[in-house]
């Protein structure tokens, strides 16, 4: 028995390293090491290898090969970088707790502390190499028509928190904010409309593919939508409570949301649905930034960067270890799977069976079977009744066999 036990504990440590290490075009989102333990606020790419990360206790990170590698820069910041927008590979401009701005010519090696008031700035955006506006607390608003040397303040009409600002062109741009406030501009910051948004929770986001169609996402599960510019907003159905942040779509069609609880909303309708997509984190996803229809990366809480090259789509998984071809352990259905799931298996010959559940760490959770079973097929349902969302793995067992497979449970 226990050297049965080592070699199931052994087997289960390989394939949770195979399954967590490699970075397998086909797994959804698999996870990148950043080297860090700070909350990752913004992650933002200039092309498929070179990209930045901004984050907790003046972190900015940098790759050049696609997030394989991340090398932390020094900007001689404290406090929280909330955003980081780069216009090229050189020039690049990050904000954050305080006032705090910093500016690079030299991508990132050096940055320069200029500073913009002394509120909290959230969110930044470059409409070309030259103007860029950035947004914050209190009403804050800032403006740069030389890429960044020089910001003059605007006025925002407001003392509400302005938690995300994008722009399509020089002159039309939108910002969202506290108690679903949305506002646009159509000459460059001068003059700000405000739009009813139909929500009063807060929008933690904005993102416009196109100058008529756009979207913010926020508390609660909150996604607005709009088709004439920001005129008129209505509200889409994402399914779920939790706080959704860095809404990104890469087409009218195409998008992601981040999400509190570690999870990330997908799209292939422009947010009439959305479906489930699983990392392994347990804690916010603040930022998702893709640079085609399948490669993005995504970044949160405990310094948790995730890259997918699928789009985050799971399209197959080799994750069996098979002993003996005359037995067969299939994949359940449906997976990822609510409430409930099928486990369908096959056996040979008349023998004792043992069909057990086991948590990410390898805890054993449930015992599905354990008893003599006649050949054949075999289909069993598994209810995970009080468990957490996240991954499991189904092991198959007998004297000749055995066989572990990864499942995806979600709330």
């Amino acid at each position: 028995m226990l050297q049965k036990n080592f070699l199931f504990l052994s087997v289960l440590v390989l394939y949770l390293f195979i399954f967590v290490f490699s970075a397998n075009p086909q797994s959804g989102w698999f996870s990148q090491v950043s080297g860090v333990s700070s909350v990752l606020w913004n992650v933002r790419f200039i092309n498929s290898e070179t990209g930045w990360i901004a984050g907790q206790n003046g972190v900015i990170l940098k790759t050049t090969n696609g997030g394989d590698n991340w090398i932390s820069q020094y900007t001689g910041i404290v406090g929280y970088l909330y955003s980081v927008f780069f216009t090229s590979s050189i020039n690049g401009i990050s904000v954050g707790a305080g006032g705090n701005l910093i500016r690079t010519t030299n991508g990132g090696d050096n940055w320069i502390l200029q500073g913009a008031g002394t509120a909290n700035l959230f969110s930044l955006f470059f409409a070309d190499d030259s103007t860029g506006y950035t947004c914050g607390s209190a009403g804050s608003l800032y403006k740069t028509t030389n890429g960044g040397i020089n910001w003059i303040q605007l006025s925002s009409q407001t003392t509400g928190i302005l938690y995300s600002v994008h722009f399509y062109n020089q002159d039309t741009g939108w910002i969202v904010g506290q108690y679903g406030r949305v506002m646009k501009t159509t000459n460059g910051g001068n003059n700000w409309d405000t739009a009813i948004s139909g929500t009063s929770n807060f929008l933690y986001s904005t993102y416009f593919i196109n100058a008529q169609t756009g979207w913010a996402s926020g508390a609660s599960g909150t996604l607005v939508k709009t088709t004439n510019g920001g005129l008129n907003w209505f509200s889409q159905t994402t399914g779920v409570t939790n706080s959704l942040f860095g809404v990104f779509f890469i087409s009218p069609t195409k998008g992601w949301i981040g999400q509190s609880n570690g999870q990330i909303l997908y799209t292939t309708d422009g947010g009439d649905n959305w479906t489930q997509q699983i990392t392994t984190a347990t804690n916010w996803i603040r930022s998702v930034y893709f640079v085609n229809d399948t490669t993005g990366w995504a970044v949160g809480y405990d310094g948790n960067i995730f890259k997918t090259t699928s789009g985050g789509i799971i399209t197959s998984l080799k994750n069996s270890i098979i002993y003996n071809s005359d037995y067969l352990l299939e994949q359940n259905f449906p997976n990822p799977f609510n409430p409930h799931t099928k486990i369908k298996f096959s056996i040979p010959k008349r023998e004792l069976v043992s069909l057990k559940i086991y948590d990410i760490t390898g805890r054993e959770v449930k015992t599905l079977v354990k008893e003599v079973l006649e050949a054949g097929v075999h289909v069993y349902n598994f209810n995970p009744e009080n468990l957490s969302s996240g991954a499991y793995f189904y092991r198959l067992e007998t004297n000749n066999y055995t066989s572990i497979r990864k499942m995806i449970f979600i709330k």
